[in-house]
Parts: structure tokens; C-alpha cells; sequence
């Protein structure tokens, strides 16, 4: 037994435990230099997380419809996680003030970032801004003056643990 320690511990001087850590971000940009227009990428912190699918030229963003096998344009319904474990009636309450207040998201790509523009119809000067270099992988967040600093600060904090890798698309048909 005594063998297995040492050869573990030396093992890490030639092969550090963050061999696999290493390994993901080689395949993370060996997918992000794959040719197409189509590309994925993949947002967690801890075990909660979300993925995009988007045109690497344009920003629109797509929606994987399961059915079909294929992307479509954006359709925040299809989403929604986990629908089956909310309570009868919220989802269709979030959608109904989402359609009410003219929730718009415009997308776009500029100088190697993407950039999402979260804003109501109503209220086009109270908007959340996001944008992901396309490069290295950070996200940042911007509030509109109309939320707090306190606000600003918060979702910095929560910003700064998230990690993005590129992953396979689901598809590449649209």
C-alpha cells in the first residue's frame, strides 16, 4: 500500500491533478476552431449552468428543438428548464409578464465578443447588457444606471465564478 502513495505523490509532479482541467480547456478551443457558423458554448458555476447555441458571424442566438433535430430562432419557452417541476401556472404567469412587458433580447457580435441586450419594450433605459469574449471566455454584466451599485457589485461577484467552455453543437441543421 505504501508503494501506491509514493507513486501517486510523484505521479503529480509529472501529471498534475489538473490534468483534466488542462484537457478541457485544449478541447474547449479545439471546438471553438471548428469551420462553421454554428458554435455552442457552455456557462456554470458549481453544478448549475447553461448553454447558447449562436451564429459565430451574426450573434442571433438559436433554440434546439429536440423534436426536429434541428435549431431554430430563439424561443425563450423552449428554454425554460426543468418544466415539469414548477408549480401548474408560473411558467405560463413568467411568459404571460415576458409577452406583457415586451421583453426584447437583441444579440450581436462585435470586436470578438457577444454581446445580449436584455430589455422591456416599455423601458428601453433599464436593460442588462451581457457580453462573452469570444476568445477567452469571460462574461461580463452591465446594469443600466437605473439598478443600484449595490446591484452592479453583486452581479460582478456572481460573474466572476462562472467558467465558459466551447462544446459540440446539439446540431448544425437549421
Amino acid at each position: 500500500m505504501n508503494n501506491i502513495t509514493y507513486v501517486l505523490i510523484a505521479s503529480q509532479y509529472f501529471f498534475p491533478f489538473n490534468f483534466y482541467q488542462n484537457s478541457q480547456e485544449i478541447y474547449s478551443q479545439f471546438i471553438a476552431g471548428w469551420v462553421g457558423e454554428v458554435k455552442r458554448v457552455y456557462c456554470s458555476s458549481k453544478s448549475l449552468g447553461f448553454d447558447l447555441h449562436f451564429n459565430s458571424q451574426t450573434g442571433q442566438f438559436y433554440s434546439f428543438n429536440e423534436f426536429l433535430n434541428r435549431l431554430e430562432p430563439f424561443n425563450i419557452e423552449s428554454e425554460i428548464p426543468f418544466l415539469d417541476i414548477f408549480p401548474d401556472g408560473s411558467i405560463n404567469l413568467l411568459l404571460d409578464n415576458w409577452i406583457k412587458n415586451e421583453i426584447i433580447i437583441d444579440t450581436n457580435i462585435n470586436n470578438g465578443k457577444l454581446f445580449l441586450n436584455l430589455y422591456s419594450n416599455f423601458y428601453p433605459k433599464d436593460y442588462i447588457m451581457a457580453s462573452l469574449n469570444l476568445f477567452t471566455l469571460k462574461m461580463q454584466i452591465y446594469l443600466s444606471n437605473q439598478f443600484s451599485i449595490e446591484d452592479q457589485i453583486m452581479v460582478d461577484e456572481i460573474v466572476s465564478k462562472i467558467k465558459c467552455e466551447y462544446i459540440k453543437p446539439e446540431s448544425y441543421y437549421l
